[in-house]
């Protein structure tokens, strides 16, 4: 990869040229994946934080409670050509009325030189209509953040030199987590590999110039499938088939570590930690792709993120949420493969189970297919290749019908199929003359005819 260098093993250090960049965030007023760069990736975490500069981070970033509503100032003014401010103890500054007066008043543009009176007096309209709710939006909702600060007893933080602090706590909470989890996933076969990243943004200023990105990649063996009557229903629900799980999972957590440091200080006996979650799906066979039931997307579009698509943890998802807020990998990885595992006929999750198989393969029994019925042809999004195809190692049962399979395994000809194909196309030629077998459809000609029309010129042909 372009821009790639290799330290020690397990890590990988990039500098910023030909780093693909990460894709947009559909969350609004959260920062766009696209603008950051991967700075390294590793199996250690440790070498992930240590990556993370704090030392200088003051000069070149907001930071502490006040980042974020300090950054969005920032934008706010270079936007409207504003000059706001707020106080260390998050309010307005005095004035900031008569500056948001003058502000309107200059989008009103009564104080320009009119080309006429329709278009003096249409100024107000245009303005009311395109940029008035915009800087109203705007304001209210930054006067909604200082509010909450004060109101959370937040303090403006003007030291960067306790982040170095910070960091060194965080990494030490962090390395211990990294520590804890190894042996539970060696321990857990579905378990492939735990990877940290982290992605830098070359000009923010707030406390999300990180990303931290912990990639969880594992290979269910199978999805058990459970019939049950109801969703209150007393009994044990009824386990039915067990569909093989031809897929890799990739399960990305996202969280920003310089606002994770500030948001937990010195202490994490009560952990905090704002993470989202995405998913990736990888089918070991390129040739048809396959879906898992609790990430979304479809065969034709995704959502653009490379961290993957949004992740349904149905039952499971407040003690899995929970884990993720802790940042406790153990209990995630000990509770995701109840989740990855099962499948009950009463949920309703992104995909219906049948997604998750090409087909119609051998493992499907009747108590399955009386429940979620009997797949199509049309319904398969497998393409045979003709060399080891899942449609016979897996013994699908729509191969007789399948005509992608046909095209793929063509039937050698029998003599009768052959002898009917010829008399299908002389039918199409001309016809055929039933009396004689003729397939010119007239009389048998002699060989006469052929030498009285074409007489012999060779030297021999008196002798002959």
């Amino acid at each position: 990869m372009t821009g790639e260098k290799n330290t020690d093993l397990g890590a990988r250090v990039y500098t910023n040229e030909g780093q693909s960049a990460l894709y947009n965030f559909w969350r609004r007023e959260m920062v766009d994946y696209n603008t950051y760069d991967l700075i390294v990736e590793s199996t250690d975490i440790n070498d992930v934080i240590d990556s993370i500069e704090t030392e200088d981070l003051g000069d070149h970033i907001y930071f502490g409670p006040q980042a974020d509503i300090m950054e969005r100032l920032n934008r706010f003014n270079t936007q409207y050509h504003a000059d706001l401010e707020i106080t260390k103890t998050f309010k307005w500054k005095r004035g900031t009325y008569d500056k948001v007066a003058n502000l309107m008043m200059r989008g009103l543009g009564f104080e320009r030189k009119p080309s006429g009176m329709y278009n003096f007096l249409s100024r107000e309209d245009y303005f009311r209509l395109n940029r008035w709710d915009w800087i109203k939006t705007e304001l209210r909702e930054m006067d909604n953040m200082i509010t909450n600060l004060r109101y959370y007893n937040e303090e403006w933080l003007d030291d960067p030199s306790i982040l170095v602090e910070y960091k060194d706590t965080f990494k030490n909470y962090l390395s211990e987590q990294g520590e804890k989890v190894a042996p539970v996933a060696d321990g857990i076969d579905m378990y492939n590999s735990i990877w940290y990243r982290l992605y830098a943004h070359p000009s923010s200023r707030s406390n999300q110039r990180y990303i931290l990105n912990t990639s969880i990649i594992f290979s269910p063996p199978a999805i058990k499938v459970y019939s049950s009557a109801n969703t209150r229903a007393q009994t044990e629900a009824t386990h039915i088939a067990d569909i093989p799980c031809d897929m890799q999972i990739e399960l990305n957590i996202i969280s920003y570590p310089i606002k994770d440091m500030i948001t937990n200080k010195l202490s994490y006996d009560n952990p905090r930690f704002n993470t989202y979650n995405y998913g990736l799906v990888y089918p070991f066979d390129d040739r048809g792709r396959l879906k898992f039931p609790y990430i979304s997307g479809n065969h034709y579009r995704d959502s653009g993120n490379i961290f993957g698509n949004s992740v349904c943890w149905g039952d499971d998802a407040t003690n899995i949420s929970n884990a993720m807020g802790r940042y406790d990998l153990t209990s995630l990885l000990i509770q995701i493969p109840n989740w990855a595992t099962r499948y009950t006929n009463n949920t309703n999750p992104y995909h219906n189970i049948k997604a998750s198989y090409h087909g119609e393969p051998k493992v499907i029994n009747d108590d399955f297919r009386a429940i979620f019925g009997t797949s199509t042809p049309d319904e398969c999004f497998y393409t045979p290749s003709g060399e080891d195809d899942y449609c016979d190692t897996a013994e699908c049962a729509l191969r007789s019908r399948c005509s992608m399979y046909k095209d793929a395994y063509p039937q050698p000809v029998s003599p009768e199929q052959a002898e009917q194909l010829t008399l299908q196309w002389a039918t199409r030629m001309g016809g055929i003359n039933t009396s004689t077998g003729n397939i010119h459809g007239g009389e048998m000609p002699i060989q006469g005819d052929r030498e009285q029309d074409w007489p012999d010129e060779s030297p021999q042909g008196d002798e002959m």
